[in-house]
């Protein structure tokens, strides 16, 4: 009988420890770590390689290489033009003797070029 006893306080203190544990591990462990998990994802959020920062940047980037883009495709669209009077179908000689004669120095004493690159800036 005291065997029974013995081992009947043994399992009654073990129980005992068991929803100490428990109790701690609810009202201690479990907050501590939503908390902790809480702190990880928030900074992540904002210092992340997706994060807020990151599109902020990315965002900052992209309207610089937009102003790039279409200072490119305005020089493209001025060069294709040109190009587009020196072809066989539309050759304008006046373009292609101002042209020759301005790159070659051979320009005659009475004659008076006007360069449009001047006038706009």
């Amino acid at each position: 009988m005291r065997h029974f006893l013995f081992k009947n306080r043994v399992l009654y203190h073990a129980s005992k420890q068991f929803l100490r544990l428990k109790v701690f591990g609810i009202k201690v462990f479990l907050p501590a770590m939503i908390i902790l998990t809480m702190v990880y994802l928030t900074y992540h959020l904002i210092q992340g390689q997706y994060g807020i920062r990151s599109y902020l940047k990315l965002s900052a980037q992209q309207s610089e290489l937009q102003q790039q883009y279409l200072q490119l495709k305005k020089q493209h669209d001025i060069l294709a033009h040109r190009v587009h009077l020196l072809s066989d179908d539309v050759l304008d000689y006046d373009l292609l003797e101002e042209r020759a004669l301005i790159v070659l120095k051979l320009i005659p004493e009475n004659y008076a070029i006007i360069h449009m690159q001047d006038i706009k800036s």
